[in-house]
């Protein structure tokens, strides 16, 4: 019982120390005086704002290291049985898309420390495209593994997960219709590979690296995403119980909101900071809490669907 114990607390202990490191960034980062005469707004006013937005991400890290922590005590449960490897790589995509989605917040937050009031700061790229990798990494790993997850859920039952020519027709045109108007977005704006004045570029790289290494991995980590919702839609067809049952229900629902994380995500980096940065103050701290939302029913969804499986541990 205390090794469980300990890898049960270990999780809670490493976001502690993440959240002191982001808290230590944000609370030491200048408020750029150039942001508050822009917003027409003290730069006390904006750090406070800066702080409380912090504390609902703070929230929403706890509930995600929540999901993953459930799901690895009762995968250790459940070690060594017939329902493990479907449940270990529903566990992966749960911690790639937890842990790499605090580090990369983590590093944007780090790469704003370092480069408040250095207009010369040579790490910018290197930050920046990093930054950028770890917003599309977790998703495509994460989106493969759950769908890996909802294919060895229907081999339990002598069944094998088959998509129909309607569903890969429907989905291809539905991404690839959103993929065409990323892409147009992106390549009419001139900011989005070179800096334009006091706007600096959206992407380091050229416009081919980052067509292929980030925005179609995007698109397919898309494709993924909505391949795993079906998986684990038709599953609950297929599951016995009820604690089964609501559980499927509501991780598809946490992934039907990470889907959208990452169309929402990618739709902003379409936009152009440029276009973001005219807007008003109150517009983009709309757009921030959009994004806060979004976060928040997706890793809650994903902790109430891990939650039921701790009835199941109690039985």
């Amino acid at each position: 019982m205390p090794a469980k114990t300990k890898g049960w607390n270990i999780y809670y202990t490493i976001l502690v120390l993440w959240i002191l490191v982001y808290s230590t960034l944000i609370l030491n980062t200048p408020v750029n005086p150039q942001s508050a005469a822009l917003y027409n707004i003290s730069e006390q006013g904006l750090f406070i704002i800066r702080v409380t937005l912090a504390i609902p991400m703070f929230i929403i890290w706890f509930a995600g290291v929540f999901a993953f922590s459930a799901l690895k005590r009762y995968v250790n449960l459940i070690r060594d049985t017939k329902e493990e490897p479907a449940f270990r790589d529903m566990l992966k995509g749960v911690g790639f898309i937890v842990w790499l989605g605090i580090l990369s917040s983590i590093i944007s937050t780090t790469s704003s420390y370092f480069a408040q009031g250095a207009s010369d700061f040579s790490w910018r790229p290197i930050t920046s495209t990093l930054s950028q990798y770890f917003f599309v990494i977790p998703y495509l790993i994460g989106f493969s593994y759950f769908l890996r997850s909802s294919m060895r859920f229907f081999n339990l039952h002598g069944k094998t997960l088959k998509f129909t020519k309607k569903f890969i027709i429907a989905a291809s045109v539905f991404i690839s219709l959103l993929g065409y108007i990323f892409l147009t977005l992106i390549f009419s704006h001139e900011a989005s590979f070179q800096q334009v004045g006091d706007i600096r570029p959206t992407y380091y790289i050229g416009p081919a690296a980052a067509t292929l290494t980030l925005i179609v991995p995007t698109f397919i980590a898309w494709f993924l995403g909505i391949a795993s919702i079906q998986g684990f839609s038709r599953y609950v067809k297929e599951a016995t119980g009820i604690i089964y049952k609501s559980m499927f229900n509501w991780i598809s629902l946490g992934i039907v909101f990470l889907v959208f994380l990452s169309i929402f995500l990618e739709g902003l980096r379409s936009i152009g900071s440029a276009a973001i940065l005219q807007l008003g103050l109150w517009q983009i701290l709309a757009l921030i809490y959009i994004l806060i939302f979004i976060i928040a029913v997706a890793y809650i969804s994903l902790a109430i669907g891990v939650r039921k499986l701790t009835k199941i541990e109690s039985v």
